[in-house]
């Protein structure tokens, strides 16, 4: 009995060769303009999670202003009255700067970096060639700054209590400064602390985000 030989069936279509012959193997490749498509989306995809982690990052900062603002008075109206209690001459937070309202350095600090990640979100989504650069700058100064807010929250009774004995006002010395601070913080409903926490992970979770977006968009 005689062995037939094994064939190989190739059922591609016949491609012209340089000699004008055809080869019976074609090979398909993507084009480089396919490639450099998909690349721009998922740069493009990037870009814009990293824009709407910033402009998250920029609502939860305006939240501090808007909350003082909405209940900084009744704040300032329990801190007095337990002043008052403790013999306190009305007045003394006002000359000493103590506010719970949103005035002064608590509406520009937060606003400020709310503007700066609005603006950042917009160079980014404009393809700005600065939107990289400038994001690495300031969202990590983001980071850095909210992270000093906890410790500032769990520190605020003896700062408070430094900077009055520094003063060496008889006055202000004898005030029980944990005292009226719980007061004006019982001022605030219970879900301004939800709502802390809440803008603590928005502000971390959405600066570390919108770090990783521009870095893989730049890669």
């Amino acid at each position: 009995m005689s062995r037939r030989p094994n064939t190989i069936d190739v059922t591609a279509a016949r491609q012209p060769t340089a000699s004008g012959s055809t080869s019976p193997i074609s090979f398909h490749t993507s084009s480089p303009t396919s490639w450099t498509r998909s690349s721009l989306f998922l740069t493009c995809q990037y870009t814009a999670v990293a824009a709407v982690c910033q402009l998250l990052v920029a609502a939860a900062f305006l939240s501090i202003p808007l909350v003082r603002h909405r209940f900084g008075a009744a704040a300032k109206a329990a801190a007095d009255r337990e002043l008052d209690r403790q013999g306190v001459p009305a007045g003394v937070l006002e000359a000493n700067g103590l506010r719970f309202d949103a005035g002064g350095h608590e509406t520009l600090a937060p606003l400020a970096v709310a503007a700066v990640m609005v603006t950042l979100a917009g160079l980014g989504l404009a393809d700005h060639a600065l939107s990289h650069p400038l994001t690495w700058v300031f969202q990590s100064l983001v980071i850095v700054m909210n992270a000093l807010i906890p410790h500032s929250n769990l520190t605020a009774t003896r700062s408070v209590e430094t900077a009055f004995r520094r003063k060496g006002d008889p006055v202000l010395a004898r005030i029980d400064v944990a005292a009226f601070l719980k007061a004006a913080e019982g001022a605030f409903p219970g879900w301004v602390t939800v709502l802390q926490n809440v803008r603590h992970v928005v502000v971390f979770a959405g600066s570390a985000l919108a770090l990783v977006g521009i870095a893989v968009a730049g890669s």
